[in-house]
């Protein structure tokens, strides 16, 4: 064997070859780097490769598979083929868009961190999108976050961004300067942080907090605008889910219920900071 040589199989200490594991814990592995047990092997066989998102990409030096060390820098695991949805395979998969999908989603603009500090991991765009199925989906949040999607109530549904063939603009999306507005809007209670707003028939309705669609007996996000006075007038609120409601009670005792919103997941990139 020539210097520089790596030695194969599972004498080098390929984690898949060793045992078959998919996690391990690296925090334990660091432990023993001369090989008092497996886990030494473990560490010498693993090489860095970069950062994979808020996470860390390693390659076995002997099989070449993939590894993802978690963002707490404890567990180690294995990049199963057609996993994106666990944190092993959020980490290992690319999600960036088209050149011609981020223009189009820069031309609409993001919505990010508000006067609190809040949502600063996010930049939000909502759009409608035409995915390589056929599908043409409306109420769409392109979000992009190095954070892998969770279980976030006011989402129906989760794709990827690179199942998105075009980002479309959508009719229903409130504009970036109204969305602006709600989201630096000061909370004046618990829970209620009110922007006045109107539509082209001069009907006043409240946004509550942040908010990126409406869909509302005829009014759409589009015909949104601003409003200086007027709030005794405005009954209904909106809230991020795109409910309408009364203040101080549900969409279920008159109003809407909430619109059916698709998280689109994409990788932080700079040009939106």
């Amino acid at each position: 064997m020539q210097a520089g040589d790596q030695p194969s199989g599972s004498s080098f200490g390929c984690p898949r070859c060793l045992d078959n594991g998919a996690i391990f814990n690296w925090v334990r592995a660091n432990k023993y780097p001369q090989g008092e047990d497996k886990y030494g092997a473990y560490v010498r066989g693993l090489e860095h490769v970069g950062p994979a998102k808020d996470c860390e990409l390693y390659r076995c030096r002997s099989c070449t598979k993939e590894w993802v060390l978690d963002e707490t820098g404890t567990f180690m695991g294995l990049v199963q083929p057609g996993d994106r949805t666990s944190w092993i395979g959020w980490a290992a998969t690319k999600l960036i868009p088209s050149d011609q999908q981020l223009k189009q989603l820069q031309k609409i603009g993001a919505s990010g961190e508000d006067i609190y500090g809040g949502w600063d991991q996010y930049r939000d765009v909502p759009c409608k999108c035409r995915l390589f199925s056929g599908e043409v989906v409306d109420y769409c949040v392109v979000r992009f976050s190095n954070e892998r999607p969770g279980n976030d109530e006011d989402f129906q549904r989760l794709i990827m961004i690179d199942e998105v063939q075009e980002v479309l603009t959508s009719e229903f999306a409130l504009s970036q300067e109204v969305r602006e507005a709600a989201m630096n809007a000061d909370e004046i209670r618990m829970l209620y942080s009110p922007t006045l707003v109107k539509n082209g028939e001069g009907d006043r309705f409240i946004i509550n907090g942040r908010a990126y669609f409406m869909d509302y007996e005829g009014t759409k996000g589009c015909d949104i605008a601003l409003a200086d006075t007027g709030h005794k007038t405005a009954t209904l609120l909106l809230d991020f889910d795109g409910a309408m409601h009364k203040y101080g009670e549900s969409h279920k005792h008159g109003g809407r219920p909430p619109l059916p919103l698709t998280l689109v997941a994409a990788d932080w990139m700079e040009c939106f900071r």
